[in-house]
Formats: structure tokens, sequence, C-alpha cells
């Protein structure tokens, strides 16, 4: 049977769903750089899935990149509304908000993800004088600690931890915020 390259695609963008769940355990066990690789395979394969977008975006977050994170959940945004999930076909696939466990946000978190980064941007600038705010020793205190309040209410307590051991802080010192 000859097979065309459309169909072959078609195959292609079956694996999408794989890498990001592959990212989805990277990121529990907080190997960040090879969970944005994973689900950068996934944006590459099926570019206007809004949940790849928005996962890059959290990726992005955890890793204090946060220019790289708005322009993320920007393009979520852009995407198609029926490619992003509702918070009840995440829950089917094993995720649940709130659990501790990696999800990609929904619809409303990539918004308010997006005003979060746009807020932090503009007030490390602001701070900085037309300096960047990329690194976590460029990010005003206040400015981790809105992120890592954040990562908490949405369920990212994994990424919150690793942040905090990113700065310097302990586990107990996250739940305390």
């Amino acid at each position: 049977m000859e097979r065309t390259a459309i169909q072959d695609l078609g195959i292609v963008k079956e694996t999408a769903p794989a890498f990001r769940d592959q990212a989805l355990a990277l990121i529990e066990d907080q190997k960040f750089e090879e969970a944005l690789d994973k689900i950068s395979h996934a944006v590459t394969l099926v570019p206007n899935e809004a949940e790849y977008h928005g996962l890059r975006g959290n990726i992005f977050q955890s890793l204090l990149r946060i220019k790289e994170a708005r322009d993320a959940y920007a393009q979520a945004l852009k995407c198609p509304v029926a490619a992003n999930p509702p918070v009840a076909a995440i829950a089917d696939r094993g995720g649940s908000p709130g659990a501790g466990s990696a999800t990609p946000p929904t619809g409303n978190l990539v918004a308010e993800n997006l005003k979060l980064c746009e807020k932090i941007l503009a007030d490390n600038t602001k701070k900085k004088q037309g300096g960047t705010a990329s690194t976590p020793s460029a990010l005003m205190q206040s400015s981790l600690q809105e992120l890592l309040s954040a990562m908490q209410s949405q369920g990212r307590e994994t990424e919150a931890v690793a942040l905090m051991q990113k700065v310097g802080s302990t586990k107990e010192q996250v739940y305390a915020l």
C-alpha cells in the first residue's frame, strides 16, 4: 500500500501527545530544560495546539525565562478555541489541577499567566531601567513571590518548589507563602 506525504504527516502529528506526556513527566522530575525540549517538539508538530504553547509557557516560567513565557502564552491565546481543552478533558487524561501533578494550563490560566508575565516584565524593567528580567537575580523579590503564588494556586507545586530551590528557599517556605 502506497502512503502519501499527508498520511505520513498525520502519523507524525499523532506523536505530539507523547511528547507532551514526556514533558509533563520531566516537569515532575524537575528537569525543565529537557521538558522544554519535548514540548517544543510537540509545538513543532502541531503548532495550533494551545495546550502545548501553554505548557511551554509554564516551563519557561519555571526557568524564569519570563519574556519567552509571555510569548508562549500569547501564542496559546492565538490558537483556535477548539484546540484549548477544558479542565475536564485534562483531568480525564489523569491530571488534576490543584493536586500537585503537572498539567497543561487551560484558557483562563493561560490568560492569567500572560498578564502575570507582562506585570513581572514591566515591574522589573522599571527597576532595572531597561534591563531584562530573565534570571533569578534580575527579578525583584515581589515578582518571585507573585510567580510562586500563581504556581501554587494553579497546582504547580513541583515547579514552585523547584523555583524556591533555585532562589535559595526551602520547601517549607514555599508552603508558608
